[in-house]
């Protein structure tokens, strides 16, 4: 919806070069505001979109949107004309005008059929072949950046530059571990803050993105980014046709692959993923029935990963709240730190929230030890963070736990006051005596025995702490564990 552009709508001060004639505000956000601009240079309706934030991460990411547009030239991406700075210092950039709604607009509508959907991939996927030939990677494909032009979906454009960035470019707008894109969209490896993310991580939105048009819901939901994201490392996308019967095998294949957690089995190229679509699209009569058949891949069994090995795991998640970024820099270092220090592995999974695990996969009650240790450790470095420990069977991709015990932590946390450490069942029956802990369902790890001194090292098989004080010495026990 257009309005008239007025003071109020423009801001106090805003002015725009003598090039452009304003003529309606077409959206407006936190960070700035889009119009419809008449160009005296080429007589065309241009979109004009105004950045009034001056934070420099914002104006950053401004910047590179414009460059990466004017670089880009296809059918499938909006079409940059100008960018530059208004006469009172605001930066902004000139793209074509687009009517018409976003795939966001139209899935509330309702779902896709199969043919619809294979169309709008295909016209994505080869966008996005474009931008990665280039080493350029979007990394927030979303239903909100896919314009749909005069409502069609055979005329697709992609929006939205603005996180986007080169594959190795050492000039980074985030630093490493910080998560970019939207949650329900988001790559396991975008989730966990990798420092590696390609093209793959835009095929894997996609997927998300596609899901949902066919499914009407996402492949990864929650009450809140934490639980979504979560579940986007623990790697378990259900099944398409679980969601909605009758779909075309090959369509479902397709999507089951775009959505594997290890970006190595998933289609390694946007270009070749795209003629798959393309002949999906334009099957028999192109309509939404006569997909040609595919082979169904072997089914895992008992929901593993493949590729992974079950093994009971302990796993601890961290919150550590908002900080600024030198804190924040040295908290970060300071969890590594104890982590090495009780041969665990840190990860960090989402923006302010990190996962640790035991290495080597030790028996599970040492790992339960070693987390334990660690969080109390860590509670006297920082009083106010948040952790919580679970402990189940669960597949390893690498030494990253996934699956539903990956998925249960962040319901561990919900409603956790600062500077607790919270338990699940099974890693309190770990625990020895040497550990107080009270409270149900959800037990509270209250003390325990000291952290070992910083100065020597941790052995793998050295870590069972002494007794504290008041609490008799730990005797051996082999408590089974399960996924509870």
């Amino acid at each position: 919806m257009l309005f008239p552009v007025t003071a109020s709508t423009t801001g106090s001060g805003v002015r725009f070069p003598d090039r452009y004639e304003l003529r309606a505000q077409a959206g407006k956000g936190g960070m700035g505001a889009v119009y419809q601009a008449l160009d005296h240079q080429t007589g065309a309706l241009v979109a004009v979109k105004v950045l009034h934030s001056r934070g420099a991460i914002e104006m950053a990411r401004f910047d590179q949107e414009a460059r990466v547009l004017a670089e880009l030239s296809h059918p499938g991406i909006v079409r940059y004309f100008d960018h530059g700075l208004t006469p009172d210092g605001a930066p902004y950039i000139a793209m074509e005008w687009l009517d018409g709604e976003t795939l966001e607009g139209r899935l509330a509508r309702g779902r896709l059929g199969p043919a619809q959907a294979a169309r709008i991939a295909h016209q994505v996927l080869a966008a996005l072949s474009a931008a990665h030939g280039r080493d350029i990677v979007h990394r927030d494909i979303k239903p909100g950046n896919i314009f749909l032009v005069g409502g069609k979906l055979t005329d697709v454009r992609v929006l939205d530059f603005g996180i986007a960035r080169r594959r190795l470019d050492i000039k980074r707008l985030t630093r490493d571990g910080s998560t970019v894109g939207t949650p329900l969209y988001t790559s396991p490896e975008q989730a966990r803050g990798r420092a590696d993310v390609d093209g793959r991580a835009d095929i894997f939105s996609l997927g998300c993105v596609l899901f949902e048009a066919l499914a009407g819901v996402p492949p990864f939901s929650g009450d809140s980014p934490l639980e979504v994201m979560t579940k986007v490392c623990a790697g378990r996308a259900p099944e398409l046709s679980s969601k909605r019967a009758g779909l075309p095998p090959a369509l479902t294949a397709l999507v089951r692959a775009m959505l594997a957690p290890e970006p190595a089995r998933r289609p390694q190229s946007a270009a070749l993923l795209a003629g798959e679509f393309a002949q999906l699209a334009s099957g028999p009569g192109g309509a939404d029935t006569g997909f040609p058949a595919a082979e169904q891949p072997p089914r895992e069994k008992s929901g593993r990963v493949a590729g992974s090995e079950e093994s009971v795991v302990s796993v601890m998640l961290i919150s550590r709240g908002r900080r600024a970024k030198h804190e924040d820099d040295f908290f970060l270092a300071e969890i590594r730190r104890l982590a090495g220090r009780f041969t665990c592995v840190m990860d960090r999974l989402i923006d302010r929230t990190v996962l640790v695990t035991a290495a080597a996969a030790p028996p599970a009650e040492e790992q339960a030890i070693r987390l334990a240790s660690l969080a109390l450790a860590l509670r006297a470095f920082e009083p106010a963070a948040k952790s919580a420990i679970a402990t189940g069977r669960t597949t390893l991709l690498g030494q990253l736990p996934v699956g539903p015990l990956m998925e249960r932590l962040p319901l561990l946390m919900n409603g956790q006051a600062a500077g607790t450490i919270r338990l699940d069942e099974a890693t309190r029956r770990l625990l020895p005596p040497a550990f107080r802990v009270a409270g149900t369902p959800a037990p509270l790890l209250l003390s325990g025995a000291p952290a070992p001194d910083a100065e020597r090292p941790c052995e793998a098989a050295g870590v069972v702490p002494a007794p504290a004080a008041g609490h008799p010495e730990p005797r051996p026990r082999h408590p089974s564990v399960t996924d509870g």
